[in-house]
């Protein structure tokens, strides 16, 4: 019998295609052979084959289960359109740069969002040696039939595969396979059934896969939340965290192991080495650069562990070029374009250098100022007096630098006055043009580049227009009010990698001879500012690595301060490292005023060879004024604002103070540099003598506290409304809820934050958070009275509780100008972590049945987050217990 010659549509249609296929081979191959030139080559990666698991889902999936982001971290690209070349471009120069050459794309099926992105990724690597590969999750929902799966790789081969940029290997485009829990042999069954299109086959494991009869191309694991994982012959797959937003972290990211696992990896020679993942934000496993791991590559320090295949101590090579997207939502990319910034210099050597012994020379105080920068009329410094000696010869080639905190006002800021400020603050643009147009080798930000709490936003209205003008030369420290927007986000996105490693904030450099050393003076951000800290061994390991005659370290909160804040032993061990190693400036800012001290060793004693410190906190914000004067501080001033100028020469410096416009305090002089304390030094002297009373200038302004941006929030309810407690008996124990809090600042002391969903405090500048509650219903002697606050953030130090007499403010028009004062101090909280209950014992405050008025105050220079009444789940609680 003799079937029919009549084939079906489908069939026709297969024979259409392999026709079509055929005469493109045949007429390409013609083409060639009269163009007299060869045959073009399919360029493909050879094995073992690096790849990244990628997800083309962006812009939509920044937006999920309720959270807007949906990530607990911040791109380096910003929350960006992934449907751009110019993000895509950015994302594959990022991915070669760590060593990987093919990106595994998710893909959903025809016809849905992943799949229109499809296109676009192999049009970025036109041209290029990157190639994709798709990976195809529907396998991970259902078991699709062979006819759908057959259906499905004819699909992605027509309208895929065949393109240069796709993965082919052995001239078969490449198709990896999720599979959910339970898949077996049967599903491998099923795709070697349907794939009559010649794909090359990547499947997920699953227990008892190799027994299988059927057998696919090759073997993967996909497991994000395990760092490592090795099928051996087939595939090794590593993973650097796992942190889906809204769950606990199931695998903590650690750099140390991520290096390791990236060694264990390239020794495997697998076929596959695969990352998961590049960009998987909503679970946290992206490799991609983020603000938390951003580095001075610019790709991020987990892109530079690959780049480096492991070996930490190796220094990246390669600077990317950075394509600007179109997302409108982007921050400024990392790293800047900027190439004035002075070379990085790396701190991997752990030999002591020799220091040059300086010639001993005295102090001058110079009555007139040199001309570099806007001259201004000259006044003596202060009427304390120091020794004179001769000042050093020098080239005017030398470099000249410029530094000062406490910068730019908050917009919102009564005194900001579209950015000009008022005649007493808010004179940010004003100091700023001490330093445009003036040839400056680097412009040095001593902390508070941004009030109140730093956004993005915030620097872009006011830092940006006035000092960041020169923001190409300027290399910040970080201030306790950047870390008001959570990890100091926007601060380190504005300033990209001039601003070092988000998760440390610390960096080194050279101008000219000499060595800077940026420290982070937030040391609950860091691990610590003490003996043993991180940032301590970093910084003895970064001055036994650099031998220059001369050193100067920076940062935000000084040691030393004559200032509203005082003293700080916080960073004694910073001095002690600086002091021992024969350094010879500090800049700190924090204190909104200008002082010098004479050179002094760690313990504040005076020691002409030790080091002399600079509280240059007089960029722009406003001033405070003096409280107790220190030993060995020679000048000071609360009324002027400006920037000490520096300018380095080989063996000794010159610094000047340099006033805004139209002031004319000044103060001048010049040092030699010194040398390294002698090996065995006998132990530090401490100080004993007394501050001399001096009469400081006036002060414009007494308090700058922390301060939040106010939200946005529906007004609620009265004064006191109705008690909530747990129970209903009038003995035993009730829980209170607060029916007003609010946090009031005195930075912006006219600003009502009634309605916000948190509330601040912070000791160092001011803020308070105030409570009241009706308290009813108690038969007894109270036993105890115990505030409950749930802490948004964490602290060092804690936080503490006072009576407040007064009840009669209002939760929607407190202020920090009409807030009552405190009373009795109750108990404290001590240290803890963030996103937890705290407690403070608040028994002596609470009398009785009434209204109850509270207060919460901060112990240190770290603001806290609180959650307020407006908050829902974790309102604050009185918990009063009777007998």
């Amino acid at each position: 019998m003799f079937k029919s010659t009549q084939a079906s549509p489908k069939r026709y249609s297969n024979w259409q295609r392999f026709a079509l296929a055929l005469l493109l081979i045949v007429s390409n191959y013609a083409t060639v052979v009269m163009a007299g030139a060869a045959p073009a080559v399919d360029t493909q990666p050879a094995f073992p084959i690096r790849a990244a698991f990628y997800y083309p889902w962006f812009p939509e999936a920044w937006n999920q289960q309720g959270f807007n982001p949906f990530t607990n971290y911040t791109p380096s690209l910003g929350f960006y359109d992934g449907g751009t070349q110019a993000v895509i471009k950015q994302q594959i120069t990022a991915m070669q740069y760590g060593g990987i050459q093919s990106g595994i794309a998710s893909w959903w099926g025809q016809g849905t969002k992943t799949d229109s992105r499809i296109s676009a990724l192999l049009q970025a690597a036109a041209g290029n040696s990157f190639r994709w590969s798709l990976y195809y999750e529907q396998e991970s929902l259902a078991d699709p039939s062979v006819a759908q799966l057959t259906n499905d790789l004819t699909y992605i081969r027509d309208h895929y595969g065949n393109d240069p940029s796709f993965l082919r290997i052995g001239g078969r485009f490449v198709v990896f396979v999720y599979a959910d829990g339970i898949d077996g042999c049967g599903m491998v069954d099923r795709w070697k059934q349907a794939n009559t299109v010649g794909a090359y086959l990547v499947l997920k494991v699953f227990s008892g896969y190799r027994t299988c009869t059927s057998q696919p191309d090759g073997w993967h694991q996909y497991s994000p939340a395990v760092a490592a994982d090795s099928q051996k012959g087939y595939s090794y797959a590593i993973a650097p965290g796992f942190w889906q937003k809204g769950l606990s972290v199931r695998l903590a990211r650690d750099l140390t192991r991520w290096n390791q696992n990236v060694r264990d990896m390239v020794a495997s020679g697998a076929p596959f080495q695969l990352i998961a993942t590049f960009n998987e934000w909503g679970e946290g496993t992206s490799v991609e650069s983020a603000l938390e791991w951003a580095s001075i590559s610019g790709y991020g320090a987990y892109l530079d562990a690959l780049h480096n295949n492991g070996n930490p101590t190796t220094q990246p090579t390669t600077q990317p070029t950075q394509v600007p997207s179109t997302a409108t939502s982007l921050p400024t990319l990392i790293p800047p374009t900027a190439t004035s910034l002075p070379t990085l210099v790396p701190s991997t050597a752990t030999v002591l250098p020799t220091q040059v012994q300086p010639t001993a020379t005295a102090i001058s105080v110079q009555a007139t100022p040199t001309t570099l920068l806007p001259a201004s009329p000259t006044l003596p410094a202060s009427p304390t007096t120091a020794p004179t000696m001769a000042a050093t010869s020098v080239t005017s080639t030398d470099p000249v630098i410029a530094a000062a905190g406490d910068i730019a006002c908050d917009p919102a800021d009564g005194s900001f006055n579209g950015g000009n400020g008022t005649a007493n603050n808010c004179r940010q643009k004003a100091v700023s043009d001490l330093l445009v147009g003036n040839n400056l080798a680097a412009v040095l930000t001593l902390g508070d580049t941004q009030y109140e709490d730093a956004t993005l936003t915030k620097f872009q209205q006011s830092f940006d227009p006035s000092w960041g003008r020169v923001k190409n030369i300027i290399r910040p420290a970080v201030g306790n009010h950047e870390y008001l927007t959570s990890g100091a986000a926007a601060y380190y996105s504005y300033f990209g990698a001039a601003a070092g490693d988000p998760l440390k904030g610390y960096y080194s450099y050279d101008i000219g001879t000499w060595h800077i050393i940026a420290l982070n003076s937030n040391c609950s951000q860091v691990g610590g500012c003490g003996v043993g800290s991180p940032q301590e061994q970093w910084l003895k390991t970064d001055l036994a690595a650099h031998s220059n005659t001369c050193t100067l370290a920076y940062w935000h909160h000084p040691r030393f301060s004559s200032g509203e804040h005082g003293n700080s032993a916080s960073y004694d061990a910073f001095w002690k490292a600086l002091y021992a190693a024969g350094a010879d400036i500090v800049l700190n800012g924090h204190d909104h005023d200008y002082e010098r001290f004479a050179p002094q060793n760690p313990s504040g004693a005076a020691d002409p060879s030790g080091i002399q410190q600079f509280v240059v906190g007089t960029g722009g914000k406003n001033h405070y004024a003096l409280t107790a004067v220190q030993p060995n501080s020679v000048v000071r001033n609360t009324d002027t604002y400006g920037v000490l100028k520096l300018t380095l020469h080989p063996t000794s410096y010159d610094w000047q103070f340099v006033p805004e416009s139209g002031k004319t305090f000044t103060d001048s002089g010049n040092l030699k540099c010194r040398v390294a304390a002698p090996t065995g030094a006998t132990p530090l002297p401490t100080t004993t003598q007394s501050p001399t009373p001096v009469s400081a200038p006036a002060s414009t302004q007494t308090a700058a506290p922390t301060s939040v941006p106010a939200f946005t929030q529906t007004a609620v309810g009265t004064n006191v409304p109705p008690p909530a407690s747990t129970q209903a008996s009038t003995t035993g124990t009730l829980t209170f809820t607060p029916g007003s809090d609010a946090y009031v600042t005195a930075a912006i002391p006219n600003t009502n934050y009634g309605a916000s969903k948190q509330f601040r405090v912070d000791a160092s500048p001011i803020v308070n958070g105030y409570l009241i509650f009706n308290v009813q219903g108690l038969n007894g002697t109270i036993a105890s009275a115990t505030l409950r606050v749930f802490a948004n953030s964490a602290s060092s130090t804690g936080c503490k509780a006072y009576s407040v007499a007064d009840t009669t403010w209002n939760e929607m028009s407190i202020t920090y100008n009409t807030a009552p004062p405190l009373g009795n101090a109750g108990g404290s909280s001590g240290a803890f972590p963030g996103g937890v209950w705290i407690t403070m014992d608040v028994t002596s405050l609470v009398t009785g049945n009434g209204v109850i008025g509270l207060a919460i105050t901060g112990l240190n220079a770290t603001a806290i987050s609180l959650a307020s009444r407006e908050s829902g789940a974790n309102v604050p609680q009185l918990v009063i217990t009777t007998r």
